[in-house]
């Protein structure tokens, strides 16, 4: 078993998910109310030039069979530790399932960054695809990223590879990317949004329209540069203490934002 999570990234990266969703799932299972509507986060539309982006998705959403024999539909969200918690995918997952009957999953690992994506075996992930493939698979990267010292133009250039990598494994799947949310340090005694956001993020949204996928604004849609210290001075508080992860209510609350624009839409 740990020469197979050794050698297949794919897998060690849903292994590590999996162990964050055990650890976490006892505290989900217990606090699953929804989420209170707040000023302080913005139903952003999702951003989709070609007005296409999602056709195939809500064609599978408005075509759900009755019959359970029919494979399922499912979404498939990719990304770093914001995806890995269980703070955020479960209520996206309780949400799609009772509305819908949609299986939602993710496999989301602490540290990634989309480079990581680049060392899977991308052959294997497609063949699992093949039997139920997904309607929508969601890519989110771009927190850990911003602490980098990023060439902005090699990371449009590897952001769209990931894309094309995906579309290629997953050719009937819709794709949305979600763009990373504020982050802060404490710098000259107080805390300061990272200066690379915004750059970073419009990369992303460039190569997810050249390649014709969705975007979401997760950032703006928080209130921009400073939105994560806000979150973190409210009671209770939206944001931990890192400046970087959100708590179980602000999680909750971004994921019943994304789960009604992304229905709606």
């Amino acid at each position: 078993m740990l020469t197979l999570l050794k050698n297949n990234p794919i897998w060690l990266g849903g292994f590590a998910a999996l162990l964050i969703a055990a650890s976490l799932i006892g505290v989900c299972a217990f606090d699953a109310k929804p989420a209170q509507r707040s000023p302080l986060i913005h139903p952003l539309a999702i951003e989709d030039p070609s007005g296409k982006a999602l056709a195939n998705f809500h064609a599978a959403l408005a075509n759900l069979p009755a019959d359970e024999a029919t494979p399922l539909t499912r979404i498939v969200h990719y990304g770093d530790s914001h995806i890995a918690s269980e703070w955020f995918a479960a209520p996206l997952r309780q949400s799609w399932q009772q509305d819908f009957g949609v299986v939602y999953e993710n496999f989301g690992v602490n540290g990634a960054r989309a480079t990581r994506a680049l060392q899977w075996d991308w052959a294997l992930l497609a063949e699992q695809f093949v039997g139920q493939p997904p309607a929508l698979i969601v890519v989110a990267y771009g927190t850990n990223e911003a602490g980098d010292e990023l060439n902005l133009n090699a990371y449009q250039r590897t952001f769209t590879e990931v894309l094309q990598r995906f579309q290629q494994a997953a050719p009937q799947a819709s794709l949305l990317v979600l763009a990373p949310p504020d982050r802060a340090r404490w710098s000259n005694g107080r805390w300061q949004s990272l200066a690379t956001l915004p750059g970073l993020i419009e990369t992303q949204r460039r190569a997810a329209f050249a390649q014709g996928t969705a975007f979401w604004n997760w950032y703006e849609a928080m209130g921009g540069a400073g939105g994560i210290h806000r979150w973190r001075e409210q009671q209770p508080p939206l944001a931990q203490a890192d400046h970087v992860h959100l708590t179980a209510t602000g999680y909750r609350l971004v994921a019943q934002t994304l789960y009604d624009v992304l229905r709606r839409q």
